[in-house]
């Protein structure tokens, strides 16, 4: 059988249309044999796709010549592509024929191609150009073509061949194909018949002319096939059911995998390096379980996770919608559940825990730990300056506990986080709010019979007993697929889209504290935020044609003042001022967008956060801790030789005068302005700096309140902003890129990275996070910082 020039965008494209590698990225093998008379025949073939390149090689036992071609693929316009091939016989490398290509693909149904064989040969072989049109369902599932094959040569000038195949794939897995070839002198049919498993398929071609010889063909796949086996369901009423370990830490990049020898675990005080996992991947993985058919649930053994309330949030969203399919969610954790595993397991259908396991539901407690005591017990002054008592972020430092104003904004912004917390319990329990509320109100429970009677879990149930359950699920007729070995890879495209590879929407991950330089990386995720990395990947997205529209996906509190006005100069570059690359981008807020990280998201064309982001705190206040006293209460005496009258102003070996304090606020204020203004130009609904200093001067809001205020368009995860930039784009078809690209590059880890502090107890490292500012204000520079860093538990 000969495939359509129209249709082939398989390995068989190298050698009947090349510009069809250019509509897939499959990494497709297909090996091709020869049965006649019931015997395996000597001719051999193999043709190998990688992306939109690709290799060929035939055995011709008849001619006695081996083949070998090289194939490649150009995008000329938006759904147009030119290949080009080049074959040669018998190693005579320069005795070759080139082929040239070309495929249209204007919509998902039609598909028009034209391949001219022997444009150029050495050899003066016979010349041929062959033409098609196919068309076919959105699904590739059924389709027809018709080729027209004009055949140039030395004796009979001309000839013209039609081939007409029709396809259709009657159960997912299973491909019938009828193809006749109507030539003038005589015609000739037959049948072809494939079947496939998920990498692995096997096809047959019979002829008319001679039934006993056939072709048969293997193809192997790294793209998913539509399988057979899932198709025919042998087992009708077996249910199928995935297992799944939910726990440790989730981030916003994408992962750093283990080295291949971690041998940091081998030392006395265990492995250090945590290694996080991409929020993103996730969900994805958990929403194409939901669009699978052949899954009917999904059993989760609940342990320690960790990434903020946010991120907790959109995986309570991602397994919702999996419920929400019809689909069944078992839960078992063995020490009982806490706030976040009673969100995260809102809408489980069945909640087992160890009957020593308590429920520890009880509401959110906000703690911020306070260092002005301890501060004035070792004679260390803290010097704060800032815009307004609401700029918090010295505090911690400065006072010995909260100020009225931390009190009134941090009760405004946790009393909204909480009301979203209690809603997404509520609509996934099927409570009212008032049920949901009184419910934790009358928590935590510690007996498991108290915590059945609510309705926070089903039952209490022993590891091994829990096994013995969920393996009768179905009268024991029920298989169980392992989560992590779920086969990662994408699926075979069968559709024909327009070739939109081109159309690229960058995301941009914009983590941690802000600080001049590069961005510090770790297993964990990124700690601090580059200027000079984040600036050059949007300058790289900005001027990369395929981009289309970027999102700035923004995890971060802030930090230096002036690496977050070079972040936002790129983002005014991309919106407004480079006009030969002016393209969309949208601010998308993760947990924490506040103050520098709401500075560098605030001339974004449209801003996204989650309903319990947390932004704002705009303004800006400068920290430092003065040693002055405490080197003078320990014997230590600094003198100093002055050459200016301000050579040493505001130098650390003694507190700040009432004119050098003066100058400071001085400056404070007028990057405040700038800051303001900043604003007030990137947000439409924030009309002057008047109307800002309302909501500004430091105060927090979460994603809720923050779009009532004007600081953000609308509540919404990553794949809203991801939308919003398609339509933005006005693009249908794209690929997500994300960037800066961090390398693993040491394939051993000794545990070198070891901090200090993880030699410490879990509870004393906890209040060791304050000293995580130390790594942000340590440049000497104005800061743009949120008040405090939150625990949530």
């Amino acid at each position: 059988m000969r495939p359509s020039v129209a249709t082939v965008d398989d390995p068989f494209a190298i050698i009947y249309n090349p510009a069809g590698l250019a509509f897939t990225k499959h990494n497709e093998s297909i090996f091709r044999g020869r049965i006649s008379d019931a015997s395996l025949q000597n001719d051999f073939a193999m043709y190998m796709q990688n992306g939109h390149s690709g290799i060929g090689y035939e055995y011709d036992s008849y001619a006695e010549t081996k083949k070998q071609t090289y194939s490649r693929t150009w995008n000329m316009l938006k759904a147009l592509a030119f290949g080009y091939s080049y074959s040669f016989d018998n190693l005579k490398i320069f005795k070759g024929r080139h082929d040239i290509g070309l495929m249209y693909r204007p919509n998902s149904n039609l598909s028009i191609g034209a391949n001219f064989d022997n444009i150029i040969s050495v050899e003066n072989d016979d010349s041929y150009l062959n033409t098609g049109i196919a068309l076919q369902d959105d699904s590739g599932r059924i389709g027809a073509s018709l080729d027209f094959s004009y055949l140039t040569d030395n004796i009979t000038n001309n000839k013209v061949s039609k081939y007409a195949t029709v396809f259709i794939e009657p159960i997912k897995g299973l491909r019938l194909t009828g193809f006749s070839d109507f030539t003038q002198e005589s015609s000739e049919y037959g049948l072809s018949i494939g079947f496939f498993l998920r990498h692995f398929g096997i096809e047959t071609h019979n002829y008319s002319k001679n039934s006993s010889d056939y072709t048969i063909s293997a193809r192997i796949s790294e793209n998913a096939y539509r399988s057979l086996i899932n198709s025919l369901n042998f087992k009708k009423d077996q249910e199928k059911y995935v297992r799944m370990k939910l726990k440790g830490l989730f981030i916003e990049e994408p992962e750093i995998k283990k080295s291949l020898f971690d041998l940091s675990g081998l030392l006395p005080f265990g492995s250090i390096l945590k290694y996080g996992k991409q929020l993103r991947k996730f969900i994805d993985k958990i929403d194409k379980l939901s669009n699978d058919d052949s899954i009917d649930g999904i059993i989760i053994e609940l342990g320690q996770v960790k990434g903020g309330l946010t991120k907790l949030a959109e995986i309570h969203d991602a397994l919702k919608r999996f419920h929400d399919t019809g689909k069944k969610v078992i839960v078992y954790s063995k020490s009982g559940l806490d706030n976040r595993g009673v969100l995260l397991t809102a809408m489980a259908d069945e909640i087992f825990v160890h009957e020593l396991g308590i429920v520890d539901f009880r509401g959110l407690n906000f703690e911020i730990s306070f260092y002005r005591t301890l501060l004035d017990s070792l004679s260390i002054v803290p010097e704060v300056w800032r815009v307004s008592p609401y700029k918090t972020a010295g505090d911690i430092l400065l006072n010995k506990d909260m100020s009225s104003e931390m009190r009134e904004n941090f009760t405004q912004l946790f009393s909204s986080i909480y009301d979203e917390f209690v809603s997404k319990i509520a609509s996934a329990k099927g409570w009212s709010n008032a049920e949901t509320r009184q419910k934790i109100d009358n928590g935590p429970y510690l007996l498991s019979s108290q915590a059945i009677e609510a309705g926070l879990i089903t039952g209490t149930k022993y590891p091994d007993e829990f096994e013995e359950y969920v393996k009768n699920i179905n009268k024991k007729n029920v298989k169980f697929v392992d989560f992590d070995k779920i086969d990662k890879s994408p699926d075979y495209k069968y559709g024909w889209q327009p070739n939109l590879r081109k159309n690229k929407i960058a995301v941009i991950y914009a983590v941690g504290g802000i600080i001049p330089g590069k961005s510090k990386r770790s297993p964990s995720g990124s700690t601090l935020m580059g200027d000079k990395t984040i600036a050059k990947a949007i300058k790289s997205a900005r001027e990369d044609e395929n981009v289309k529209a970027i999102v700035l996906r923004i995890d971060s509190g802030g930090g230096s003042a002036l690496a977050s006005d070079v972040i936002w100069r790129q983002v005014l570059r991309t919106t407004e001022t480079d006009t030969k690359n002016i393209k969309p981008i949208i601010a998308s807020m993760s947990g924490v967008a506040a103050s520098g990280g709401y500075y560098i998201a605030c001339q974004a064309d449209s801003i996204i956060a989650s309903p319990m982001s947390i932004t704002g705190s705009i303004g800006v206040i400068a920290i430092r801790p003065n040693f002055s006293q405490l080197k003078e209460r320990i014997g230590i005496n600094t003198e100093n030789i002055k050459l200016g009258e301000n050579a040493d102003f505001a130098t650390g070996s003694r507190l700040a005068t009432t004119e050098e304090s003066e100058k400071i606020m001085e400056y404070i204020n007028d990057i405040y302005i700038k800051f303001k203004d900043r604003v007030v130009k990137g947000r439409d609904k924030i009309k002057n700096e008047k109307t800002l200093d309302e909501i500004a001067l430091g105060r927090v809001w979460s994603g809720n309140d923050a779009t009532g205020v004007g600081l953000i368009d609308k509540v919404g995860g990553y794949y809203d902003a991801i939308e919003a930039a398609k339509n933005a784009a006005k693009i249908n078809d794209y690929q997500i890129v994300e960037i800066p690209i961090y390398k693993n590059k040491s394939i051993f880890n000794f545990g070198t990275k070891i901090n200090e502090q993880d030699l410490f107890p879990k509870q004393i490292r906890e209040s060791f996070d304050i000293l995580n500012i130390i790594n942000i204000i340590e440049h000497d520079d104005y800061q743009m910082l949120f008040p405090v860093q939150i625990d949530i538990n």
